[in-house]
């Protein structure tokens, strides 16, 4: 299997009245302030053909510390796991590899499922 997978260990929890979906992102900024977004691995596609992203889905889904997207946050509840980032970047299609090996600073993204407004984000630690 040649595509490298990031499975960072979260937490999260809802303060809402309501549940809410949430999609993770990661978005990585380079010292160039140049950012590559990258998707978190779905629960479902709409083409559901062979690809890389079903594989992983495949070979992950039965174990339950793999959050894929979205993300169902009960009210005042907690959910903590891993979420599957791949190489596809969303935006310029560099790869994953080269994000990480020339990123500066990263940041956990929450976006509405829907709109993909950003609900909230985290920086992580220098990479």
């Amino acid at each position: 299997f040649q595509y490298p997978i990031f499975t960072p260990s979260i937490s999260l929890i809802n303060r809402d009245a309501f549940t809410r979906d949430v999609n993770i992102f990661l978005r990585i900024i380079d010292r160039d302030q140049k950012a590559s977004l990258f998707r978190a691995v779905r629960s479902k596609a709409a083409d559901e053909k062979l690809s890389v992203e079903s594989t992983i889905r495949g070979m992950l889904s039965d174990n339950f510390r793999y959050l894929f997207n979205p993300v169902r946050l009960a009210p005042g509840q907690s959910i903590s796991g891993r979420p599957v980032f791949i190489i596809t970047n969303l935006e310029d299609g560099a790869s994953f590899s080269e994000a990480l090996n020339s990123g500066h600073i990263g940041y956990l993204e929450l976006r509405d499922p829907d709109e993909g407004n950003l609900l909230a984000d985290f920086k992580l630690a220098p990479i």
